[in-house]
């Protein structure tokens, strides 16, 4: 990958953020319970050092499905705002569950979409990491190179596309 210009966006639930567990209900999270993995700091680290703009596109229904609070969801935001240092503003959710039918929700690629605009991004230069089969179809449906992050939850995809196990895996040019 080139340096410098291409811009990621990363989905934050697979690919930045890891809880250890998934309760029904995912309220009063303690602090020491979600953490980022030490191999993403990594990553991002050489991510910011080559000038790249990192962004997050995460659908969260758990929001309207009453399983999460929106102050769980804001720490987990400010987290990885924090630790790979991404900055809130950079960070997409989209709270809508399957029913409300919103273009914001992946696959459909309203929230890339609006990144893309909000930033004036060049779709040739940017690139969606995820770890979902909507992440895939979102990135797709607009053209826009997509990454692959096999992880021990999800399936390998049906589509021939790059495939990583690990952020550290990402071949940037230092």
């Amino acid at each position: 990958m080139a340096t410098g210009t291409s811009i990621f966006l990363a989905n934050n639930a697979g690919a930045l953020l890891v809880a250890t567990g998934r309760p029904k209900k995912l309220t009063n999270i303690p602090p020491s319970r979600p953490f980022v993995f030490w191999s993403i700091r990594v990553a991002m680290k050489k991510l910011h050092l080559n000038k790249y703009k990192i962004f997050v596109a995460s659908n969260q229904p758990d929001i309207s499905r009453g399983n999460l609070q929106e102050k769980d969801l804001n720490y987990f935001n400010d987290l990885i705002s924090s630790k790979p240092k991404i900055p809130n503003r950079n960070i997409y959710i989209c709270k809508h569950d399957n029913h409300h039918n919103c273009q914001c929700r992946k696959p459909k690629p309203g929230m890339l979409n609006k990144i893309l605009n909000d930033f004036n991004l060049n779709l040739d230069e940017t690139c969606f990491i995820g770890d979902s089969h909507k992440d895939l179809e979102a990135a797709s449906s607009i053209n826009m190179k997509f990454i692959y992050l096999k992880t021990p939850y999800n399936s390998y995809p049906k589509n021939q596309v790059e495939i990583i196990h690990s952020l550290k895996d990402l071949q940037i040019n230092i």
